[in-house]
């Protein structure tokens, strides 16, 4: 899924912030799960370009499921 960081964006439905403190981007972001979908290695340098805290990644799980309906 997408990474934007139009931090307007948090307040759609699923959608998570993804702070830069904790994440090792370089600006706040938002996980934009309703636009979930494979990215290219290719696209991403430096691969990985961060990393997520388990409560992060759990609360952007529970964006997916929300917005998949599983």
């Amino acid at each position: 899924m997408p990474l934007t960081s139009n931090t307007a964006l948090e307040g759609f439905p699923g959608n998570v912030l993804v702070p830069a403190a904790v994440s090792g981007l370089a600006k706040d972001s938002v996980a934009v799960v309703s636009q979930i979908g494979p990215v290219s290695r290719r696209f991403v340098d430096p691969y990985p370009a961060g990393h997520l805290a388990a409560f992060t990644l759990a609360r952007i799980a529970a964006g997916v499921r929300l917005v998949t309906g599983v």
